[in-house]
């Protein structure tokens, strides 16, 4: 009655102002039960409400009073009851999970004593293997109050993990929340059923198999198939299956999943591993832990397998394949229920291989007889089409079949050849040429001369007499029948008869040119050597052929020959002078033109052509000293003379006539050119014999194009032409001021004398690799043919035509330009279209750019 008063105190209190104003009516209500004084009091509401809810209130408490004399002896038989009951029961607290009171048969499941668990909380106990299941139990009566058939996995004492279903409901004890649970072990129930959900699953599997597999015709795809359907039942993605090889007494992995997919094409001996011990016993293997087994294979790629099984494939009396399966998990093996349907499994795909072999082998019968018939009308079609000349005997030499093209090629219908001897062909008029053919025939019959498919040029005739060359291939058969096929050469023959011929000529040009003409391998070595290259070097070709070229040359020449050869093998062509010594001691002066030797996209070596140069050399030489000794002996007395005719032109010697003055005035000008072109001989020969050297430092380009363009004004407006300039940035190049006032002045003066009319210009800009100063000066003078374009440069050359005749000049002005450009590493060419002007650009390298100091 206690435990009565606690749990619903809070229940009597909160409806105690309620029950007092109705206590009255209702306990007369419950001892009289007076219709009259009901039908009455109905009539007030709120005492209606009153009543209504108090009625049944009060005859509860009527009925636990009369109970109250049972409540010990009712909770002795609860207590018996609780504690024999096989369920595991418990109350405990919903908040915390401490245990108020269990029983005998939760003590026994669990592992724990009573007063072990008694005050303790669940987390105390860890009797949860997974917390997230009791917080889902915990949530579910927090939301519903009671909860049945929940199972969740518990942690006894000793560590061992058993399913528990329970029902539980939330209750109060003391104005405290608690949970009654009832639970049961079920553990042996749920593997049971486990079991018996896999045996169902391993069934269908089979069962779908078995309808999969008979279906199954093509053999790759069955192989496929068998091993998913192993991997499925199994629960594994790592699988084989090997197949005997019958040629080679080897297992070959035919199909792999996982980590045996890299292995397709493996093979294995009987014994080798655990398939081949497998296929030499005829009976499955399963091993727990492969990295402990004593035939494991030692190589890395298998540390990671733990358990396998090895399943025979068996055909008849035949091991004919092997199943393999594994696990990578430590620790995880193939259970007992596992192997027998493995087992059936194996039967299974050995009977379904059976049909797919038979099955294959009709297919390949089928396949190689349909390969065969088409391949005889495909023959008899490109026989009736090709070319080539087919002929077919018997083993006495005698034609069985000849190809139609034999119509086009020697004028005969096939069937005029047949039963006629290969022989036939030869030539009709030399009986021995026959007999020479019959013998052939008759040797290659005996096995004398092999049968095989070199090749041999024979010349036969048409039907008219024409000679024809034919390319036979040897005669090919078992002997019993020889079979020829032919092709007309006859044009390549003609064409080798010509290119010989071209040869003939070619290595006479080669041997009787008027040049030295000679070839080099890659390395430098002599490969052929012409007569006059024999006679210039006083060497024979037998004693340089084989040799290096460094053999003709002097040791100061070995470094520019070198260069000059490293251009061709890189593809460019060199024209250089080089002195050579020759045999008997002596040097002579060679000029060469070098080119590489091409083969496809190869260069395999170089052809060069050398000219005797040494007379040239030396006449150059004359004449350089000719002309110094001329200059430096006409100088003085034209010094003499320039001088005297000024003293006579300016009346020191006496007042002067008109016509005297006129006849000194001539004098004076053409002493004065003279003296120019003096001048312009001795630079231009001290430049190109470099007895000058120049002297050069960096410059500021933009001030000599400056300065000449103002020296130049006067003479441009005294002819009406319009000078202009347009210098662009600092163009700073290392230089000698001197030579490059003298190249630009050359330039502009000549634009000037060549301009009738217009105007000219004057630019200078950095490249646009900015590595160069550009200068460019263009007119809009008379222009240049382009015949003249070649010879411009030329020492004394003036382009013919009158204008020229009328400018004057001596021819030095752009040949000294030239010299004065290629002395400072730079290019100068021109543009230019008769009648519309022409534009000279000059290219001199830029300083290099130097460093800012700190």
């Amino acid at each position: 009655m206690r435990r009565f008063l606690s749990r619903h105190k809070a229940l009597l209190v909160g409806s105690l102002g309620w029950i007092l104003n109705a206590m009255r009516i209702g306990l007369d209500i419950a001892l009289y039960g007076s219709p009259q004084f009901i039908t009455s009091f109905l009539d007030d509401p709120v005492a209606h409400f009153a009543l209504l809810t108090t009625i049944p209130l009060f005859m509860w408490i009527g009925r636990l009073l009369r109970q109250s004399e049972h409540a010990h002896e009712t909770e002795a038989k609860f207590r018996l009851a609780f504690n024999a009951s096989p369920a595991a029961i418990s109350i405990a607290t919903l908040a915390e999970g401490r245990y108020v009171e269990v029983n005998d048969s939760f003590c026994r499941i669990s592992g724990y004593m009573r007063d072990e668990v008694i005050g303790h909380t669940r987390g105390e106990l860890r009797l949860w293997a997974d917390p997230t299941e009791r917080d889902r139990l915990i949530a579910i009566l927090e939301t519903e109050s009671r909860v049945q058939d929940y199972e969740f996995r518990v942690r006894r004492k000793g560590g061992e993990i058993i399913v528990m279903r329970t029902s539980a409901e939330q209750i109060e004890i003391a104005g405290t929340r608690c949970v009654l649970a009832i639970n049961y072990d079920v553990t042996e129930q749920v593997r049971a059923q486990e079991i018996l959900k896999r045996h169902n699953e391993y069934l269908a599997i089979l069962h779908k198999t078995t309808l999969g597999l008979i279906n199954r015709l093509d053999l790759n795809e069955l192989l496929e198939d068998i091993l998913s359907r192993a991997c499925e039942l199994a629960e594994t993605n790592h699988g084989y299956l090997y197949l005997v090889e019958p040629d080679s007494n080897t297992l070959k992995v035919r199909f792999g999943t996982g980590m045996y997919a890299k292995f397709l094409g493996y093979r294995i001996s009987m014994g080798e591993g655990l398939a081949g011990k497998v296929w030499q016993s005829g009976e499955p293997i399963v091993l727990g832990d492969y990295q402990s087994w004593t035939g494991r294979d030692p190589n890395p790629q298998f540390d990671d397998l733990h358990a396998l099984v090895g399943i025979p494939l068996r055909l008849g009396s035949q091991i004919v394949g092997v199943i393999g399966l594994s696990y990578l998990d430590a620790g995880r093996t193939f259970s007992a229920e596992v192997i027998p349907i493995l087992n059936q499994l194996a039967e299974l795909a050995s009977l379904a291989l059976g049909n797919a072999e038979i099955y294959t082998s009709l297919q390949t019968e089928l396949v190689e007889r349909r390969h065969a018939e088409e391949s005889l009308r495909f023959s008899a079609q490109i026989l009736s089409r090709i070319n080539s000349l087919v002929l077919v005997g018997d083993q006495n030499g005698l034609i069985t079949y000849v190809s139609p093209s034999v119509r086009d090629m020697l004028g005969y219908e096939p069937e005029e050849l047949l039963g006629d001897g290969w022989w036939t062909l030869s030539r009709q008029d030399d009986p021995d040429d026959r007999k020479r053919e019959k013998k052939y025939v008759a040797r290659v019959v005996r096995g004398e001369i092999p049968l095989n498919e070199e090749s041999h040029e024979h010349l036969i005739f048409t039907k008219q007499g024409e000679p024809r060359w034919i390319l036979f291939a040897d005669a090919m058969g078992d002997r019993e029948f020889l079979i020829g096929v032919g092709y007309d050469i006859t044009e390549r023959k003609n064409l080798e008869l010509q290119l010989q011929e071209s040869e003939m000529r070619y290595r006479d040009l080669f041997e009787n040119a008027n040049d030295a003409i000679y070839t080099l391998d890659r390395e430098g070595i002599f490969t052929s050597f012409n007569h006059k290259a024999e006679e210039l070097t006083g060497f024979s070709s037998h004693e340089v052929l084989g040799q290096p070229y460094s053999v003709l040359l002097p040791t100061e020449e070995h470094s520019r020959a070198s260069n000059s050869f490293v251009r061709n093998l890189k593809g460019e062509p060199v024209t250089f002078e080089l002195v050579i010594q020759r045999k008997d001691g002596s040097q002579k002066v060679l000029e060469f033109s070098t080119r590489p030797i091409w083969r496809g996209s190869e260069i395999i070596g170089n052809q060069g052509i050398a000219r005797d140069i040494t007379a040239r050399k030396e006449l150059d030489r004359m004449k350089k000293d000719f002309i110094s000794l001329v200059s430096h002996e006409l100088r003085t007395p034209l010094t003499s003379i320039k001088g005297y005719t000024d003293v006579l032109y300016n009346g020191d010697a006496g007042p002067l006539t008109p016509e005297q003055r006129e006849f000194l005035e001539i004098i004076s000008q053409n002493a004065t050119r003279l003296t120019h072109l003096i001048n312009e001989l001795l630079d231009i020969e001290q430049m190109e014999s470099q007895q000058i050297k120049l002297e050069k430092q960096e410059i500021q380009l933009i001030y000599i194009l400056q300065e000449v363009c103002k020296t130049f004004q006067i003479n441009a407006k005294e002819k009406g032409l319009h000078l202009s300039s347009n210098l662009q940035g600092a163009l700073r190049v290392n230089a000698n001021a001197d030579r490059l006032t003298q190249l630009f002045a050359n330039l502009v003066s000549n634009a000037i004398k060549y301009t009738p009319s217009g105007s000219i210009a004057v630019r200078a800009y950095p490249s646009t690799e900015g590595q160069e100063a550009v200068v460019e000066i263009e007119d809009t003078g008379i222009g240049i043919s382009p015949e003249d374009f070649g010879r411009l440069f030329e020492k004394f050359y003036r382009a013919a035509n009158e204008y020229t005749r009328k400018a004057g000049g001596t021819g030095l002005g752009l040949a000294i330009a030239k010299t004065i450009v290629d002395q400072h590493a730079g290019t100068i060419t021109v543009q230019s279209r008769l009648g519309q002007g022409s534009i000279f650009m000059v290219r001199l390298p830029l300083a290099p750019e130097r460093e800012m100091s700190r």
